[in-house]
């Protein structure tokens, strides 16, 4: 083989290692793309989810609020002994139920 030979097909493996390593690069990229396209779809069908979820949970919160006045009223203290700061529980028990 002459020395011309010899560069010509050096130069040809040479070029052969550019594309291939072009074409790995482009394959990677467009596989991380794909992953965080999928990625992103899919919590912001999760996330939409969850927003629905809340908004059912404050309506359901409005209608249990507009059901229960007396959980609203402030307490009457008894006259005579200092007020004592308590806290209103829509629906849940107090602490004097719980200790019974």
């Amino acid at each position: 083989m002459s020395l011309q030979t010899k560069f010509a097909v050096l130069l040809a493996l040479l070029g052969l290692t550019v594309l291939s390593s072009l074409g790995a690069a482009w394959w990677s990229v467009t596989m991380l793309h794909r992953e965080q396209a999928g990625l992103f779809s899919s919590m912001a069908d999760v996330l939409e989810g969850l927003g629905r979820v809340k908004r059912q949970l404050d309506e359901q919160g409005d209608i249990l609020a507009a059901q229960a006045p007396a959980a609203t009223e402030p307490p009457r203290d008894v006259p005579g002994e200092p007020a004592t700061p308590r806290v209103l529980t829509a629906g849940r028990p107090g602490p004097e139920e719980i200790a019974r």
